[in-house]
């Protein structure tokens, strides 16, 4: 609230610098779908007479996505004059990669977890005795593995795209540091790695002339590559030989590859409830799935979920019926139909993006915003901003070829 308070502090100083309160017109129509998704969701509460107003306010938490957004990007601005896909995407990464290594010390050092209990809110020392995750410094469950998956997405296009080696290969260490301990914090993490791993697959034709042109060229680089890889993996089986907490958030962590290797089923306890549950708690009326009910949580118990589910397409379709899910649904294809637009070579990129909020919602309805607001708010890619100063360079030459 506090950094989207300085944006809009920030926005306001543009604005009278620049003499004008124009935005970008393609965010008009985000901003558009995202009222329509709240006044919906306000008449589905009105409508059933309750006093749950989770999204009906959501046009107000989108706002402040994008006032703390405008904030980041502002600032960024002032140091490097454009901020680029992929400056952000660093700046994402290392402070996903700097929670991770946060998370294991909170795990190990004592003195630090109690540090971190007592300064945040909402940590419940009992929940973390009995499951155990990692967390960091307000980072933790779902919405953690949630923000872990684009940033993993992110650095696959990073992979992907980047001509230098050492910065590839850093790429490639954040990548495999994200995803192992990120899946200790959430295993919602898992999705990013399959999405990202799906982006490098289904750009395979790019990364065939980048893997000839590092075996011809830089193969020092790739036997480098290779015994870091070999170090941090004898690394991990010794911690998780000699230190108990290592093995316990490593079993939770990859549950479903444990299971997959012993019984040749991937389940976790978390989808073995949500698949036992689903077909007892589907709307059962068709102003349900319509409307929706109006309720998000338990409205006898706040700490509990409407009709006993996390699922996020139930909670919607409970709150504002299929409807409502629709719009939302809208209103983060309408996200992505904008980024595509912006940049056509990234079409994929934001597909895939697009396909992690919908494979997400199967478990939990946080949505992906808070990642969109940055990208929207964002200059592009470098090479988008190095032709259009060719394309402006090009003209000038022309205009002074002309005026002589």
């Amino acid at each position: 609230m506090v950094v989207a308070a300085l944006g809009l502090i920030f926005f306001g100083w543009e604005r009278i610098k620049r003499k004008s309160l124009s935005i970008r017109k393609d965010l008009l129509l985000v901003l558009c779908i995202g009222l329509v998704f709240s006044l919906w969701s306000f008449f589905s509460v009105v409508y059933n007479s309750t006093d749950d107003m989770v999204f009906a306010t959501y046009y107000v938490s989108m706002c402040v996505w994008l006032g703390g957004a405008y904030c980041v990007i502002y600032l960024l601005r002032q140091m490097y004059g454009k901020v680029t896909l992929q400056t952000l995407i660093i700046y994402m990464g290392i402070m996903c990669a700097v929670q991770c290594v946060i998370a294991v010390m909170i795990d190990n050092i004592p003195v630090l977890q109690n540090a971190v209990d007592n300064a945040i809110t909402g940590i419940d020392p009992e929940y973390f005795e009995k499951n155990p995750r990692l967390y960091g410094i307000g980072v933790g469950f779902d919405t953690a593995g949630i923000r872990f998956s684009c940033v993993l997405l992110s650095l696959a296009y990073m992979i992907k795209v980047s001509a230098s080696l050492i910065k590839k290969n850093l790429y490639i260490l954040l990548f495999l540091l994200i995803g192992v301990v990120g899946n200790m914090i959430s295993r919602t993490t898992i999705v990013g790695i399959v999405i990202a791993g799906s982006y490098l697959l289904l750009s395979s034709i790019s990364l065939r002339k980048v893997v000839i042109t590092i075996t011809s060229k830089r193969i020092s680089w790739v036997v480098g590559l290779c015994v870091i890889l070999f170090i941090l993996y004898n690394a991990g089986i010794y911690l998780y030989n000699s230190m108990p907490g290592v093995r316990a958030a490593f079993d939770y962590g990859f549950e479903g590859f444990i299971n997959f290797y012993k019984t040749g089923s991937f389940t976790t306890h978390s989808s073995d409830l949500l698949i036992d549950s689903i077909g007892d708690i589907v709307p059962d009326n068709v102003k349900t799935w319509v409307i929706g009910d109006g309720y998000f949580a338990d409205p006898y118990d706040p700490y509990k979920f409407y009709m006993g589910t996390d699922m996020g397409y139930l909670r919607l379709i409970f709150y504002c019926g299929l409807v409502g899910l629709f719009i939302f649904a809208t209103y983060f294809a309408c996200c992505t139909y904008v980024l595509c637009k912006r940049d056509m070579n990234l079409t994929l990129f934001f597909i895939c993006l697009f396909m992690i909020q919908l494979i997400v919602w199967i478990k939990i309805p946080t949505d992906t915003f808070c990642f969109y607001a940055l990208v929207l708010l964002s200059d592009g890619q470098e090479h988008q901003n190095a032709t259009c100063m060719k394309r402006q360079a090009i003209s000038q030459e022309t205009y002074d070829n002309n005026l002589l």
